[in-house]
């Protein structure tokens, strides 16, 4: 018992000894505090150099500092130095496990409570600022850890030659507009607190728009012998993107537009036929929600984004508890982004199996885009939040922060990311994925320039298969080609008003006719009414038709059902149907029912004439023809 009282004694003293002879900040919590001043300074070349002052507080009265480490999570740096007023100290960097560890060296030993070092630290931090396009992009990563940090003010200082904000998330406590700075050089100055970086990094777009060119191949097979009709999902306008078509080879038979707003183009396909589909346009993308295009949802068509769906686990009871602990969708984002962990080795494999949101939540280190999303959407219906899923595009020029990972056969490689419905706004996306693997920059409330939509999954979790996911063999690899672009082409109206009707017809009788409205321009129509007008007949009919969008190459046939006003009516009538400011006429000649009705009675007339005439030649011959006598034996 006495040795091990004399152990215990021992290890004590050795505690005491190290702490007050190598104290780290980072180990001693509640022994300093530190206050944080953090400049970063972007040049035109798109370089951050930043700058931290820092004042470092002892809050003992035996203990001193000799090291200070610190850690910067997702983010690599160069040219790191430090220096006190006694000149420069001694730094370490290391880079591993996609975290920078900064360690100092101290040349002062401040002992006593109260007493603080003032130094410096700088380095140069070659990703923060990127340019995307005509888009530039500063992004700064949250405050790792505020246990001991009293206070921390962070200045953004970004070149006016990268053009106007086009957001800034958090919004800054001040703002500084067109500042000179060294080499004469204009800048605008955002200043951030501490308040602000404790949950999210700093994320900033400069510049006005950002689109993009494509060219999608879609590859399609009739295996039968029989002809089929199948379909192929587009990219559609939504709040988030608008698109320009210049080019679809071959033509469709028609392009429908489902709940969800996706774009669905038909063709049919000859027995044993193979047929390659082309593509290509433009589509300008925007970060929030902008064009206000989706139409207003019924309840019932909005309980269905509530409902269970493969890998969408609504009705597990573990998942369900806890997203009534959550309950919003920027608690369960906050959730899914701090519960996961993005597994990178899985990209490594020949597939990525897709895991659902209950192994997901079981498994949470092992995490892709799929994983991320999938938890989302599922805790948010679980919570009663219509969500649904988002397949498509995601530029980034740095995987490590900004990784996509939804792959099909061969090498095209998209990304998934998940949105919730708001009453107000409509669908919102989101990208926990990125908001994770970014050190917690805000993909919550705003996006990018970045996201470019090619399918919405909400009624499946499985359909439709977005470009990319239509290829018959491995060698067909490389279907998606996207490229920076400087705008949207003009739009190309080309809006044509088919009226088919009989040219005549007469009084009394029911006539039936067609129109049939076709975009032939470059883009969608916006959601509008087909106004119809008749003179000289009664539409039985609706007066207005909404068409809801009608994207290019998009058809849309309504059924007419007209009525004369009498049998008596002899008259030119007229129908037209106009759209927007576009109007097209139609005549339809009605003859009076008493000049049909002579002419049935007359050839009634004709025929019994005919009739008895022929009746009359027959008995004629019967009398002519003498009576047979028959043969004696």
């Amino acid at each position: 018992m006495k040795k091990q009282f004399a152990v215990l004694i021992l290890l004590f003293f050795a505690a005491f000894f190290s702490i007050f002879f190598f104290a780290k900040v980072a180990k001693a919590a509640g022994e300093f505090s530190s206050s944080y001043e953090v400049t970063y300074d972007v040049t035109p070349l798109g370089k951050t150099q930043v700058l931290q002052n820092i004042k470092l507080t002892n809050l003992t009265t035996n203990y001193y500092a000799s090291e200070f480490s610190f850690t910067l999570g997702k983010t690599k740096v160069e040219n790191v130095g430090a220096s006190d007023d006694l000149g420069p100290l001694e730094t370490k960097s290391n880079f591993d496990g996609n975290t920078t560890t900064i360690n100092v060296k101290f040349n002062q030993k401040i002992v006593g409570k109260g007493k603080s070092l003032s130094w410096k630290l700088s380095y140069t931090a070659p990703e923060l600022a990127q340019k995307s396009g005509q888009i530039w992009e500063v992004d700064i990563p949250k405050l790792a850890s505020s246990e001991d940090v009293a206070e921390y003010r962070v200045i953004l200082s970004v070149p006016t030659s990268f053009g106007p904000l086009a957001f800034v998330a958090p919004q800054p406590k001040e703002k500084k507009e067109r500042q000179t700075s060294g080499f004469s050089q204009e800048k605008n100055i955002y200043i951030f607190d501490k308040s602000q970086l404790t949950t999210s990094g700093v994320s900033t777009s400069f510049g006005e728009k950002q689109v993009f060119s494509f060219q999608l191949k879609y590859h399609l097979s009739n295996s039968t012998l029989a002809p089929v009709q199948t379909e192929i999902a587009l990219p559609p306008d939504n709040n988030y993107q608008k698109l320009s078509y210049e080019e679809l080879e071959p033509k469709p038979l028609d392009v429908r537009v489902d709940q969800d707003g996706n774009w669905l183009v038909r063709y049919t396909l000859a027995g044993k036929q193979q047929l390659e589909i082309m593509a290509r346009g433009f589509v300008e993308v925007y970060p929030h929600p902008t064009l206000k295009i989706e139409p207003q949802y019924q309840d019932k068509e909005l309980a269905s984004y509530t409902l269970p769906q493969p890998y969408w686990d609504v009705s597990s009871v573990t998942l369900k508890e806890k997203a009534q602990e959550l309950k919003t969708p920027a608690a369960i984002y906050n959730f899914v982004v701090s519960y996961l962990t993005y597994n990178q080795e899985r990209l490594n494999q020949e597939s990525v199996k897709r895991l659902g949101a209950q192994e997901t939540y079981s498994n949470p280190k092992n995490a892709v885009c799929m994983e991320f999303t999938d938890l989302f959407i599922t805790l948010a219906r679980a919570a009663g939040i219509p969500a649904r899923e988002v397949n498509g595009y995601a530029y980034t020029q740095n995987e490590r922060l900004k990784p996509v990972s939804l792959r099909f056969l061969g090498t095209d490689t998209l990304h998934a990311w998940p949105e919730y419905y708001d009453l107000n706004a409509g669908w919102i996306q989101v990208d926990p994925t990125w908001g994770n693997t970014s050190g917690g920059l805000d993909y919550f409330s705003k996006l990018d320039f970045n996201h470019i939509t090619f399918v919405q999954k909400g009624l499946s979790s499985q359909q439709p298969l977005p470009a990319g996911a239509y290829k018959l063999d491995p060698s067909q690899g490389g279907d998606i080609k996207i490229e920076f672009a400087k705008a949207l082409p003009k739009e190309k109206k080309n809006i044509k008003i088919d009226l088919q009707l009989p040219q005549k017809s007469f009084a009394g009788f029911p006539i039936q006719g067609k129109v049939v409205i076709s975009n032939l321009g470059n883009q969608a129509l916006s959601p509008s009414s087909l106004m119809l007008k008749t003179e000289g007949l009664t539409n039985l009919g609706e007066a207005s038709y909404n068409l809801g969008i009608l994207p290019p190459y998009a058809s849309r046939k309504i059924d007419l059902n007209l009525q004369t006003k009498g049998f008596f009516q002899n008259e030119k009538t007229q129908i037209t149907a106009s759209l927007n400011d576009q109007t097209q006429e139609g005549q339809i000649e009605i003859k009076p029912f008493t000049i049909f009705g002579i002419l049935i009675v007359g050839g009634i007339l004709i025929l019994v004439i005919f009739a008895l005439f022929s009746i009359s030649l027959l008995i004629r011959r019967l009398k002519k023809t003498p009576p047979s006598i028959p043969t004696p034996n």
